[in-house]
């Protein structure tokens, strides 16, 4: 199973909340935001991608969900690397609620390739999760989901930079508009950044999260 980094609740837990980190980082690089969320009860769950050789830079050996080939980040989608960590995320959510039990939802974020994993992931995993947050991503392969694949049946944020020179904008609305197709038509949010989380997002983020989590009556 994937090794990760956690960060559990003081009070009673609400939810699990699993956090997928971009290409060259690991675990830790999301630590700061999930934090800086500071919704009570939810525990952040942060695992590390396997290091594997990245085409577009030069097969270097890196953290990585899946391979890129080119910037160009419609060509030549790496697919079987995309299954195979999709499959490596739903090991660790059947971890998680054999831990603790039916009643704690899952919620899925994931930054840049790990918001594709992590909306890959939504897709496939049963019962579904109580959310989705994609930051600055897009969504390869969104056509070719297959049969067994269930309806959307989650609520999505996507926040993006204007300016994003990795992720361009216009893969980010096509991802918006796939999603719509499919019955869950994000919440979409753009700022004045480049490949980054702008603080402004933060706080939509969290206003987000705490409306799909459920009471903590």
């Amino acid at each position: 199973m994937l090794e990760f980094v956690e960060i559990n609740p003081s009070g009673p837990l609400r939810a699990v909340m699993v956090w997928l980190h971009g290409l060259g980082a690991d675990g830790h690089d999301l630590v700061p935001l999930a934090r800086e969320l500071g919704v009570a009860g939810v525990r952040h769950v942060l695992p590390h991608a396997p290091h594997r050789p990245v085409s577009v830079n030069g097969g270097a050996m890196m953290p990585a969900w899946y391979d890129i080939v080119s910037p160009d980040l419609e060509r030549a989608v790496d697919v079987t690397g995309i299954l195979a960590s999709v499959g490596a995320v739903e090991v660790l959510l059947r971890a998680e609620r054999a831990r603790w039990g039916p009643r704690v939802g899952v919620v899925l974020a994931g930054f840049s390739q790990g918001g594709v994993i992590a909306l890959h992931t939504a897709f496939r995993h049963r019962p579904a999760p109580l959310g989705v947050a994609a930051l600055s991503s897009y969504f390869p392969l969104a056509g070719a989901l297959g049969e067994g694949v269930g309806p959307c049946g989650f609520p999505v944020f996507m926040g993006h930079g204007e300016a994003d020179p990795i992720v361009p904008l216009a893969l980010a609305e096509q991802a918006r508009e796939q999603l719509a197709l499919r019955g869950c038509p994000p919440e979409f949010h753009l700022y004045p950044t480049v490949h980054a989380v702008h603080p402004e997002e933060v706080a939509h983020l969290r206003d987000w999260l705490r409306g799909v989590l459920p009471s903590s009556d």
